[in-house]
């Protein structure tokens, strides 16, 4: 897939320290059409951890025992990104 990552201009960086935002990147070459990845940084609260009806399983990951084989290139380079520091600050 072909990403750009969107510009940290006077919008972008204030709603990412309200919301936990740590990336956004523009999608142009999904067949689906365009679109946007966004990251957030998230806790969580309460519940149990379950998947929904798009993934046969969950789990939580130390950052040093992430899985290799991730079903979404746009998942893999976020955590790439994430893991080299390359979020917006």
């Amino acid at each position: 897939m072909c990403y750009r990552e969107l510009s940290t201009s006077k919008m972008v960086l204030p709603v990412a320290r309200v919301t936990g935002l740590l990336a956004a990147y523009h999608v142009r070459s999904d067949p689906r059409g365009l679109g946007v990845i966004l990251v957030h940084r998230a806790t969580p609260v309460r519940g149990d951890l379950a998947p929904g009806d798009d993934a046969s399983e969950v789990a939580y990951f130390a950052p040093d025992d992430l899985p290799h084989d991730l079903a979404f290139a746009s998942t893999r380079r976020a955590l790439l990104r994430w893991r080299c520091g390359r979020m917006l600050e």
